[in-house]
Parts: C-alpha cells; sequence; structure tokens
C-alpha cells in the first residue's frame, strides 16, 4: 500500500512539475530602449528559470535546460538547477533572436525545505539579461 502512495505520489508531481524551466522574452517596453552601450541595439529583455525538487542534495525532478518551455520538459535524476545550465539556456535563447551579446545580467538563487517526514528540498535558480547585437 505505502508503495503505491509513493508511487502514485511521484506520478503526481512528474505531471504538476513538467516544464520546470523556462525562458520569457519581452521585446515591447514602451519606446523605451534596453541598452545604453554605444553602439549596440536591442533585441530582447529575457528572463530564465529552472527549479527542480531533491532529497537532501540528490536532485529527482529537475527542469530539463535543453528543452525549456515544453510539456514535460524534465529531468530525472540530473541537477540542472545551477547558474550554469540556466545561464546557457537564456544565452542559447538570446543568440536565436539573433543577439551578440548579453548585457545587465542578473541571477538569484532559492531553497526551502518543503515536505517534513522526507527531507525534499525545492531549488531554484533565475537569471534575467538584455540581449543585444
Amino acid at each position: 500500500m505505502f508503495k503505491k502512495i509513493v508511487a502514485g505520489m511521484l506520478a503526481v508531481s512528474m505531471l504538476a512539475l513538467s516544464g520546470c524551466a523556462s525562458v520569457q522574452k519581452g521585446e515591447e517596453f514602451a519606446g523605451l530602449g534596453l541598452s545604453d552601450t554605444p553602439g549596440t541595439s536591442p533585441v530582447a529583455h529575457y528572463n530564465a528559470k529552472n527549479w527542480g525538487i531533491y532529497l537532501l542534495t540528490i536532485p529527482l525532478i529537475t527542469g530539463d535546460t535543453t528543452r525549456p518551455n515544453t510539456l514535460f520538459g524534465i529531468s530525472l535524476l540530473s541537477d540542472e538547477v545551477d547558474v550554469d545550465s540556466v545561464g546557457a539556456m537564456l544565452a542559447t535563447a538570446a543568440a536565436r533572436d539573433g543577439a551578440s551579446s548579453i548585457e545587465d545580467l542578473t541571477s538569484s538563487r532559492f531553497g526551502a525545505l518543503v515536505f517534513l517526514p522526507i527531507p525534499l528540498f525545492y531549488r531554484s535558480v533565475a537569471m534575467s539579461a538584455n540581449g543585444v547585437q
């Protein structure tokens, strides 16, 4: 019975957590520029985020940073909730839109205990930057 409950919880969690990695792009800023660097042309502002659930420090379910914004874009037992992975995801999205570099990069990390009887942790990394040509 316990195994069925755990398996059911895991299945529901996987469905609920599908698509943990995402990149959003903003282009409309009321005519205001995104960059004050001479000789550059703004492409867009990007916000990238990835999060996952960990058993202590072991990654259980995380977002797949190679497939952001996709249904079931999850990665099992693979740690992709870090600044390097999210930075690569953001840079890939900017390059795909024609940006040659990114400016004003900021990042934040967060972690919290989710479930007390079993030490599950929620972790997330978010980055924001402007893509320019």
